[in-house]
Parts: C-alpha cells; sequence; structure tokens
C-alpha cells in the first residue's frame, strides 16, 4: 500500500474529473434513433387521419348502398304487384275471351 493516494487536493479531483469527462461524457444529444423514432411516430399519426378519412368514407359509401339496396327492394315490390295485377287482367281477359268462344 502507498500512502500517497490518501492525499489528494480537491482541485486536482476536479480536473481528473473534467478530463474523465471530455472523453467519456453521456451527454444526451439528438440520437438518429430517438429521430427516426419521433419521424415515424407523426407519420402514423398522418397515416391514422388517412385511415380515418377512408373510414368515413367506406361508411358513407355503404349507407349509399344501402338506400339503394332499400330502393331495389322497393322497385322489386312493386314490379312483383304490377306483374300480379298484370296477371290478373290476363286472366280476366282470357275468362271473357273463353265465354265469348263458349256462347258462340
Amino acid at each position: 500500500y502507498n500512502g500517497a493516494y490518501d492525499v489528494v487536493n480537491e482541485a486536482d479531483l476536479f480536473e481528473t474529473y473534467k478530463r474523465a469527462e471530455k472523453y467519456l461524457s453521456i451527454r444526451p444529444e439528438p440520437s438518429k434513433e430517438l429521430e427516426s423514432i419521433e419521424a415515424l411516430g407523426k407519420e402514423l399519426e398522418a397515416r391514422n387521419g388517412r385511415i380515418s378519412e377512408l373510414e368515413e368514407k367506406i361508411e358513407a359509401m355503404e349507407e349509399r348502398e344501402a338506400k339503394k339496396e332499400e330502393e331495389i327492394e322497393g322497385l322489386k315490390s312493386d314490379v312483383d304487384i304490377s306483374g300480379e295485377l298484370i296477371a290478373k287482367m290476363v286472366k280476366k281477359e282470357m275468362e271473357k275471351y273463353l265465354e265469348k268462344k263458349k256462347s258462340e
């Protein structure tokens, strides 16, 4: 054991600390990784906004399609009713024609 290490003055200790800090510094500098993470976060926010816009457009399109389907179903039922009316009219005319033929 050498007693020389026991005598340390504050100025020498501070100077040694400053030199060590210069070479071994862990000062936070903007890391490339952090910058890329922040950029990815912004890109993700933009994409989420775009996804929300697209979802709204899809919902609006689905609503329009549902309305069209309702209209088509309504028209189909109208056609069915019209078809039934036409069939009844044809049946009546056929009956009249057959009665007329019988009476001749």
